[in-house]
């Protein structure tokens, strides 16, 4: 496995030879996995020989962002799948707590009859 240093992999990036980047679940955890022309590797966890590991897919998409390594929806699809699991999770909970509000179809016609209005539609 070849592994890149946070450095390394950022001057890489800036001279466009990152062809991706990928959060990976990696057992239960996630990994920074990244793709060049020459071969794929994974961010080196300091001077370990081993990838640096993040609880969620959210947390390795942050550090992404903060090295200013986000590219344009390049991330794995992991991090999404895990927003809308967190969103639909989210979402039944309020059902079933009540914290979410439930409208009838009459309701529901009104709030897009209104939107529809605001646009011009």
């Amino acid at each position: 496995m070849q592994y890149f240093e946070l450095p390394e992999l950022i001057q890489m990036y800036r001279d466009g030879g990152v062809r991706s980047l990928k959060v990976a679940e990696v057992g239960a955890k996630y990994q920074i996995h990244v793709m060049t022309a020459q071969g794929s590797g994974t961010l080196r966890d300091g001077t370990l020989d081993r990838g640096i590991e993040f609880s969620t897919s959210q947390r390795a998409a942050a550090y992404l962002v903060e090295q200013g390594l986000y590219d344009n929806g390049q991330l794995s699809s992991v991090a999404h799948d895990d927003w809308v699991r967190s969103k639909v999770q989210a979402s039944l909970d309020g059902l079933r707590d009540g914290s979410n509000a439930v409208y009838s179809e009459d309701e529901w016609a009104e709030i897009r009859r209104v939107k529809k209005a605001k646009l011009g539609v």
